[in-house]
This record gives structure tokens, sequence and C-alpha cells, in this order.
């Protein structure tokens, strides 16, 4: 063999490699993450006391702690370039076509979900759609999610998406949910990058009358294998209300504070009926890193710190009575999660 020869072997498989180097058709993580909640509730339980000498109650401090694990796999219908951009960039600005399986633990809660999303590269349209059951504990069956999504590049890098969500649980607040998505990738000055995201939702069901959330998330990434990221989310929801009467005679749980207007003597009052809405605000704010290191293995490590409220309000045409409201049980939480993800590709 020629030496000409021999030199261009060398070279073609030098090529082959750094071309295979570039490019994965798998993807493995696998999570672990621990939530640490202080919720304030009733010191004394649920005694009933006469209306008309009910007052403010004493709240103490409760913290709970669990933890959830995780596994998804990922398959893409052809090899993701990850030569564009950042490592952790690579599916969406390859715009790449994929399909998940995923399983989840979480308070005794198992989730087994498919996903699969189809891109058209050269036009640029987004489908998406996911499905996934959970086994709900103490005999309550099971309960169903479902999405479709549509959307479109609008730009080289940049997305705009609308989701269409129908739970169908037991426990769940809302019936449907309608969430519009956009996310762009851009870059600071040549080789620092960053992504900003955003989302606005809305829902609708029987047990909701209005509901708003949105978020946003922003990632600076320093190099190819490093990013850090901040995150916001924040949502409202007022659920459905509900009409009752209260008579002089009533029984309250003390586990719940009643403010009334003062001026009303509690007991001359006489009740009409009363309309009771209860509104749960929610808000959480998390920061987090990942690292590449090397081409094909990276690990994350988030934190987020969460707020939840949870009030009712009461009212109505009283005598003497005036509007009023009532702090439900678990009035507020604060909750810390603490989570890491291992993920592989190949």
């Amino acid at each position: 063999m020629t030496l000409s020869r021999a030199l261009t072997c060398t070279l073609c498989l030098t090529a082959s490699s750094v071309s295979f180097a570039n490019t994965f058709q798998y993807e493995i993580s696998g999570s672990y993450s621990e939530l640490r909640e202080e919720q304030l509730v009733p010191n004394s339980g649920f005694s009933p006391l006469p209306f008309s000498s009910f007052g403010p109650i004493e709240l103490t401090t409760q913290t709970v702690e669990t933890d959830s694990k995780g596994i998804a796999g990922s398959y893409f219908f052809s090899p993701v370039d990850t030569s564009r951009g950042p490592l952790a960039e690579a599916a969406f600005l390859d715009r790449a076509s994929s399909i998940t399986l995923n399983y989840s633990d979480a308070r005794n809660i198992d989730t087994l979900g498919i996903s699969g999303l189809y891109i058209n590269k050269e036009h640029g349209w987004i489908i998406g759609a996911s499905f996934s059951q959970q086994d709900l504990p103490f005999g309550f069956g099971s309960a169903d999610r479902k999405s479709l999504s549509v959307g479109y590049y609008v730009a080289t890098n940049t997305t705009i998406t609308l989701d269409w969500i129908d739970n169908d649980n037991l426990f769940s607040l809302a019936d449907e949910e309608y969430i519009a998505r956009v996310r762009h990738f851009g870059e600071f000055i040549s080789g620092l990058n960053y992504s900003v995201s955003g989302f606005f939702g809305t829902a609708d069901g029987n047990n909701v009358d209005s509901s708003d959330t949105y978020g946003i998330t922003a990632i600076v990434y320093p190099n190819r294998r490093l990013s850090f990221g901040v995150g916001y989310t924040d949502a409202e929801i007022k659920l459905a209300t509900f009409s009752s009467v209260i008579p002089d005679d009533s029984l309250i749980f003390s586990g719940i504070d009643v403010a009334f207007n003062p001026t009303a003597p509690f007991d001359t009052a006489t009740f009409s009926p009363i309309q009771i809405t209860n509104r749960i605000e929610n808000s959480t704010y998390g920061v987090f890193t990942r690292w590449f290191f090397n081409e094909m293995s990276s690990i994350t490590l988030a934190y987020d710190r969460s707020n939840r409220k949870s009030r009712s309000f009461i009212s109505g045409n009283t005598e003497g009575v005036g509007v009023g409201t009532l702090n439900s049980l678990n009035p507020e939480t604060d909750g810390d999660l603490w989570s890491i993800n291992v993920n592989l590709r190949f």
C-alpha cells in the first residue's frame, strides 16, 4: 500500500469517527428528587364549636418529606446532530423527531407514559401527542391524561406551540387545559449562547371557574457542555362557586378561621343563602445547572422553592353580617425540592 493511499484511508477513518461522535439516536435518563414541605395546620383539629363562640385559632407548622424516582428512554427516528450548538439543545436545533417512554414513582403513585414528537425539518411543522396513566392509592382506580400539540418553527431557532390537555382524574381540578408556548435559542457573542422559553395556560372544568398559569425560563451556555438556568411559574386558580345556608345554630369546624364584619354581633345574626368561593395561588422559582462530562453523558442538579396558598371567600346578603373570609385547614404551604438527573446518549 502506498503512503498516499494509507494517508487517505486514515483520514477517512478519522472523519467517520468524528461524524459518529457528533450524533446519537437513543437517550436514557434517570432522576431522583426529595421534597420537603412545611404546612400551616390548625392546632385544635376538627372539634366543632358553636358559631356564636367561634374565633381565631392557633396554627402550627407541620413538616412533610417525600421522595420520587423516575426513568425515561427516547428513540430518535434519525441520528441527532450535536455539532450545531450546545449539547443540551441538540434535539431542538436539529429538529429531531422522537418517541419516549417514561415511568415515575412519586408519593406512592405510579405513573407510566408515552409521548411522540414529529418535526418536519424542511418546513418546520411540529406535531406531538402523549398519554399517561396513574395508579391511584386507596382503591381509587387509575387516572388518565392525554395531550395533543401543534407548533411551528417561526424562525430557524424559534418555535411557537399550542397544547391541549385532557384530564380524566377524580382528583384533578381541571378537565381540560390549554397552553401556548414560545421558545427561542440565540447567541450573545461567539461561543456564548442562551435560551428563553415561556408559556401561558388556562383551564376549564366543572370544578374550575377560572385558571391562569404562566412561566418563564432562561438558560445561559458558557460553552457546549455547561449550562445555568433560572425559572419562575405562577398559577392562580379560582374554583367553582357553590351556595349554602348557615343558620344561627350552625356548628363550624374549629379548623376554619372565620372573620366577618366586626360590627355585626354573631349571636344575633340571621343568615340568608351565601356563596363560598375557593382560590388557590401557587408560585415556584428554581435554579438548575447541567454539565456534560463527555459528549454523550450529563448530570443535572436543580432546586425549586414553592409557595401555595388556599383561600376561601364568603359573600351574600345577610342580616347585619357583611362579606367574610375563610382560611382553609392548610392555608399556606412552602416547599423545597432538590433533584438530580443523569442522562446517557448513544
